[in-house]
């Protein structure tokens, strides 16, 4: 039974039926949102036409994944676990937090398949009606997990970046994040350029956050459309946040694939432990932040088919099928 409660107060899963308990969701720890986050998903489900949400995991059940996660990536077969590409995946660095994993892989399949059958198509139904929601054939759901590391495991990441990268490929990047091209192409010529590389950029961290933190510079990035986002490999999707605790984390949606040079006022979604938010995969979206702590969300993936096929491949099973 996954468990999973609705906006409604109904309780759903795949074996359960409905109930008319309600849990609200009461967010225990700090979570503090921008300005243009203050609405809470109560207050406001419908942040656009396309994007919605509303409350999805128990603070309870939320936690349970999180062990779950964990667990998994403590057993001795994390190794074979497959890794989701995504640009959150921070890895398995010993102190960061757990790797992303494909839900199925670690016996969450069942709640994957509830999520979308009794959730995900049911609304999607209704608020998107042109994507024909009963054509999804196929799904999949992955873990996804940011942190901001500590100081000593940000040194440590940057010397083990120049170890294995090389100082002329890391020197080029830290000069398109903005360190001093000056210090960094001095510390190239320098009897030992590892080491002065390194202690550039951990100037430079120490100057202006790590990467990723800089929340206010990356949204006046988005406002001007320096970032649009990318855009995912799927037809419908349903980002839930598990927690923990983190400051000024969420994802802009800027217009959608196939509008490139037509400008649109990017929308703000927060990131709120418990709730989701589905939107449609063509739809441009990025993330920001968080500034500090760590947030961790799971990450479920609608496909279809008939979608997917070729004219002719559609033709064809229509007359298969007749």
């Amino acid at each position: 039974d996954a468990g999973v409660s609705l906006g409604t107060g109904a309780s759903c899963g795949p074996s359960s039926g409905c109930s008319n308990s309600k849990s609200p969701w009461q967010v225990p720890f700090r979570n503090h949102e921008l300005p243009w986050l203050q609405t809470s998903p109560e207050e406001r489900p419908i942040l656009e036409p396309g994007i919605y949400r509303f409350p999805v995991f128990s603070p309870e059940m939320a936690e349970l994944l999180l062990q779950e996660l964990e667990a998994a990536n403590a057993s001795p077969m994390a190794g074979e676990l497959t890794q989701p590409q995504n640009a959150e995946n921070v890895g398995r660095r010993p102190g960061q937090p757990p790797g992303a994993v494909m839900l199925a892989e670690i016996g969450l399949g069942p709640l994957v398949d509830s999520l979308i059958r009794d959730v995900l198509q049911p609304i999607a139904r209704l608020v998107y009606p042109e994507w024909d929601a009963d054509l999804i054939d196929s799904w999949h759901g992955f873990s996804i997990h940011r942190r901001v590391p500590s100081e000593q495991e940000q040194h440590s990441i940057i010397w083990e970046k120049i170890v294995n990268e090389g100082v002329e490929k890391v020197a080029h990047e830290a000069k398109s994040r903005g360190a001093d091209a000056g210090a960094v192409d001095a510390a190239r010529q320098h009897m030992q350029p590892k080491q002065a590389l390194f202690a550039v950029l951990k100037q430079s961290v120490a100057e202006h956050g790590w990467p990723g933190t800089q929340v206010q510079s990356h949204l006046q990035m988005i406002r001007e459309g320096k970032d649009t986002g990318h855009n995912d490999i799927c037809e419908i999707s349903i980002n839930i946040c598990l927690g923990r605790n983190f400051t000024d984390s969420g994802v802009f949606f800027a217009g959608f694939s196939g509008m490139h040079g037509i400008h649109t006022d990017p929308v703000f979604v927060s990131q709120i432990p418990g709730t989701g938010y589905i939107h449609v995969c063509q739809h441009q979206h990025g993330v920001v932040g968080p500034s500090a702590g760590e947030r961790h969300s799971i990450v479920l993936r609608a496909l279809s088919s008939h979608f997917r096929a070729s004219p002719a491949e559609n033709v064809a099973a229509a007359c298969s099928s007749a």
